[in-house]
């Protein structure tokens, strides 16, 4: 089981997560953009590292911040939430780059799915900048 696991989305996907994560006793880390700085999915999680600008391709569409957040936040496991990140096929491949786990679909399965609706998703608080 993992210790940390860093959401890698924003609103009501982030805040379910997060309240799985708590039921299951594994600490949750929000990403945020200047946008969501007070929004809930940061308020709910156990920490919370912001991620960069408000436009999302500089911010929650970018693996490298992401990857960079969960290394700075200590997270042992990414989850993709849904949309995002949960849709490139690169992303789970840049998780090689380092020793943090991705929780989401193969990214086999995203390449094959060219269907929006086939492509399948499984299933103390501190702030910081990077």
């Amino acid at each position: 089981m993992f210790e940390r696991v860093l959401i890698a989305n924003r609103s009501e996907i982030a805040v379910r997560i997060e309240r799985t994560l708590a039921r299951l006793g594994v600490e949750s880390v929000a990403v945020f953009s200047d946008a969501d700085a007070g929004a809930p999915h940061v308020r709910g999680a156990d920490r919370a590292v912001h991620i960069g600008p408000t436009p999302a391709r500089d911010s929650y569409l970018s693996i490298d911040r992401m990857l960079d957040a969960a290394a700075h936040s200590g997270a042992d496991a990414i989850h993709p939430g849904y949309g995002f990140l949960s849709e490139r096929p690169d992303f789970a491949p840049a998780g090689g780059r380092c020793t943090i786990t991705g929780v989401s679909a193969r990214s086999r399965s995203h390449r094959s799915s060219s269907s929006p609706r086939r492509r399948r998703v499984s299933p103390g608080r501190r702030t910081s900048r990077i």
